[in-house]
């Protein structure tokens, strides 16, 4: 036995529980899931030691285990790519959130679906085929896999070594007093090689840089800016593989599926591109036959909230059936992008380790950031949960007639394709854009909905949009007749969809003129319509857990009572290493500072900036080492990108105030205030 194997089969030994199997990356997932509960046990022990411990386990499990062949629990997506073609999805009842539970559904029924696609292959009949397959396996395992994975080590090597041994220019050059940023001109042709070297590495690190550029608790704001511009330069895949993917999950042939396909992508993105089309009725037909729904709705009856949730999907389903005259778009995954994904995550882990030895650096908790990211990453990779999170915010917003998602077509969508409706809507960017008309009329209205909608989410529904940008933002316009030139007290919308359609068409043939853009939805406003927010992209959601609600609402009321010390305490508290912490005292005492600034301007709350404060005390929190929960520094930007885009469209807006009226009194429902017609 190889002694890398050797070394691994010991570890395994050693910290294997009664009658589980694990591989050597179930192992290195084991390690750090115990690292993490100890963290938040209150254990303390000598955390360079730890690294080193991680980083040993590590280079053990990347020089041979990464290989380790264990029919049971090792997923070899590198390989053997898993059946595509389900279309149901439960989510785990005990899973302590929603996205959690579906993203455990989704890893077991991809760990099964592996298991029994071996097992399958190496129990046939015949000797000769049993035979083949053992060593067909084997080569796959000890050879083909741990040959690209260490082809693929290479490539990243040369492409970020040159990165990490560039760094010092960091601190070359000088900072600019003019615009009185405290960063060097060095550091950002640093930081502009930094986002040009993950751009080049693929689908796995622009992601990955997107995700750091929100993370400002962590790195600095200058480089979080320069990250937040990474794009994707992913070519799309051929259309020949599109057909081929959609053929297998339909289990028909492309022809016979759509009644009209527009060959040229609407967009392509690091893990999927999108395209348009409108469905056969021959498709429609054959999926409604099968009766797929009943199957994939089925969950606990004795779970109220949810059999009521779900019993909601099948009358929307079965209210609104899709015909073949109907728009969808299309979403469809890159050709073997898991197998890629799940290749690079792992050498991520590798040197997230290497780098966790490094003194000073083990506050970052690097390892468990990977985990997490690698989380994030492989939710995005089951594009189910995508369309059961659409329906579960147009389950939460169904009293919302002015906040629309689009509805997804669960019996059409797979892992690997997604159908819901097309939105033909004007970008937010374009609305951003029109500065004469900031804070009048519609533009007002898009920033209040907005926010609210946002308020919503976080405070009474506990299920936030994670990827809240302007790009994800649409924009449409329909007709209420008994409420012009007012605030809304009941949505009644006396236009179709093909009225707000046409409206749609009418403005974005304008073009470029933004006084005609202007003058436009001022008559729109005069004649009684009214704005309609639309959000895209749900894959990534942001849901506390029972702890981190109670964190994060200890400390708003805090912050409400204005007792910054207190306030300081409970993140330093409740923070993910608490004794890494630097000078606890100091940091409290400056986010009390900072509170008593804003308590003096009590008077005048429109003039604070929520966005503003958090910014400053993420630089707090960076500076002092506090190590925030990812979910809860998600939320702290989603209310920063959120702000920006509100005072943007309504230089008045008065967040502050917003946001207490939402967490004191909640959200009226629209029969609540229907009583402005009785």
């Amino acid at each position: 036995m190889p002694s890398s194997r050797r070394a691994v089969d010991l570890l395994t030994t050693r910290f294997r529980p009664a009658s589980v199997n694990l591989s050597s990356v179930n192992l290195a997932r084991l390690l750090s899931t115990r690292t993490r509960q100890q963290q938040w046990n209150g254990y303390e022990g000598n955390s360079s030691n730890s690294s080193r411990r991680g980083l040993l386990i590590n280079l053990c499990v990347f020089s041979g285990a990464i290989s380790a062949y264990n029919h049971k629990d090792f997923i070899l997506n590198d390989v053997y790519p898993v059946n595509n073609t389900i279309h149901g999805l439960k989510p785990i009842q005990a899973a302590d959130t929603w996205e959690n539970g579906l993203y455990q559904a989704s890893q077991k029924e991809e760990k099964d679906l592996f298991y029994e696609f071996r097992q399958k292959r190496l129990s046939e009949s015949s000797f000769f085929l049993r035979i083949f397959y053992h060593i067909k396996f084997a080569l796959t395992d000890y050879v083909v896999d741990p040959c690209i994975t260490i082809a693929r080590f290479l490539e990243l090597t040369a492409i970020f070594v040159p990165v990490l041994l560039s760094a010092p220019i960091c601190w070359i050059g000088s900072k600019d007093r003019r615009t009185g940023e405290d960063v060097r001109s060095g550091a950002k042709l640093w930081f502009r090689y930094l986002r040009w070297s993950a751009e080049h590495a693929g689908a796995s690190f622009i992601k990955l840089g997107q995700w750091a550029a929100s993370r400002t608790d962590i790195f600095s704001k200058e480089m979080c800016e320069e990250l937040s511009h990474l794009h994707s330069n992913a070519k799309a895949h051929s259309f020949k593989k599109t057909k081929r993917i959609l053929s297998d999950s339909f289990g028909m042939p492309f022809d016979e599926i759509f009644a009209e396909f527009q060959e040229k992508p609407l967009g392509v993105g690091a893990i999927a591109q999108v395209y348009l089309a409108k469905l056969s009725d021959k498709a429609i037909e054959k999926v409604r036959t099968e009766g797929d729904q009943k199957v994939q709705l089925t969950l606990d009856p004795q779970n109220k909230e949810q059999t009521q949730f779900w019993e909601n999907v099948v009358v929307t389903q079965q209210e609104r059936a899709i015909d073949s005259k109907q728009a969808v778009a299309i979403k469809v995954l890159h050709p073997n992008v898991e197998v890629k994904i799940n290749r690079d995550l792992r050498i991520m882990s590798f040197f997230a380790n290497v780098i966790n030895v490094i003194p000073t650096m083990e506050w970052l908790s690097l390892p468990d950031e990977v985990e997490q990211f690698s989380i994030l990453m492989r939710l995005q990779l089951d594009l189910r949960i995508e369309a059961l999170n659409l329906e579960k915010f147009r389950h939460n917003f169904r009293n919302r007639l002015d906040i629309h998602f689009p509805k997804p077509y669960l019996n059409f969508s797979t892992r690997d394709v997604l159908v819901e409706d097309y939105v033909q809507a004007i970008p937010m960017s374009k609305m951003l854009s029109l500065k004469d008309n900031f804070g009048k009329n519609l533009s007002k209205e898009i920033s209040d909905k907005g926010l609210d909608s946002f308020l919503q989410m976080l405070i009474i529904d506990n299920f936030v949009h994670a990827d809240l940008h302007p790009g994800n933002m649409l924009v449409r316009f329909y007709k209420n007749e008994h409420f012009k030139h007012k605030k809304e007290y009941k949505i009644v919308k006396s236009s179709n969809e093909h009225e707000t359609n046409r409206i749609t068409e009418e403005l974005l043939a304008l073009g470029d003129d933004d006084k005609a853009w202007c003058k436009r939805l001022e008559e729109l406003y005069e004649s009684g319509y009214h704005a309609e927010i639309c959000f895209l992209d749900v894959g990534l959601i942001t849901e506390l857990n029972q702890m981190d609600r109670v964190n994060f609402i200890d400390l708003f009321k805090a912050l409400s009572e204005f007792d910054g010390y207190r306030a300081g305490e409970l993140m330093v508290e409740r923070s993910r290493t608490p004794e890494t912490v630097i000078n606890k005292e100091i940091f409290a005492l400056k986010v009390e500072k900072l509170v008593d600034r804003m308590k003096q301007r009590t008077f005048t709350l429109g003039n604070i900036s929520i966005g503003d404060l958090l910014d400053q005390v993420l630089g707090m929190v960076r500076s002092h080492h506090v190590r925030m929960e990812g979910d809860f520094i998600t939320v702290i930007v989603a209310i920063l990108l959120l702000e920006g885009i509100g005072r943007q469209l309504d230089p008045q807006l008065d967040l502050f105030a917003r946001f207490v009226y939402a967490f004191v009194f909640g959200f009226p429902t629209e029969n609540e205030l229907s009583f402005s017609f009785t």
